[in-house]
């Protein structure tokens, strides 16, 4: 994407220019390219889910509902929650 971010899924997604899904199973074959993206993507993933794991339990409030919307909200919330996880 133009601002050089991009959101991560796993294979129930459909594929975007701003979206990374893994390959198919079929062209990923060991020891391809395509193998590796799927491998290292995988990895990215897992990183992210422990992060917001770690969010979850140290501010209990991001495990909980949010009335707010989500328009409204905006990417403020997520780096408001990095900073707080960074410290």
């Amino acid at each position: 994407t133009e601002s050089g971010f991009f959101l991560i899924g796993d294979s129930a997604y459909t594929l975007y220019s701003f979206f990374l899904i893994p390959f198919d199973k079929t062209a990923a074959k060991p020891g391809s390219v395509q193998d590796a993206f799927n491998f290292w993507l995988s990895n990215s993933r897992i990183r992210v889910e422990c992060a917001f794991g770690e969010i979850i339990m140290r501010w209990g409030i991001f495990g909980a509902h949010c009335a707010l919307s989500s328009s409204t909200v905006g990417p403020e919330v997520c780096i408001f929650a990095a900073q707080l996880f960074s410290r």
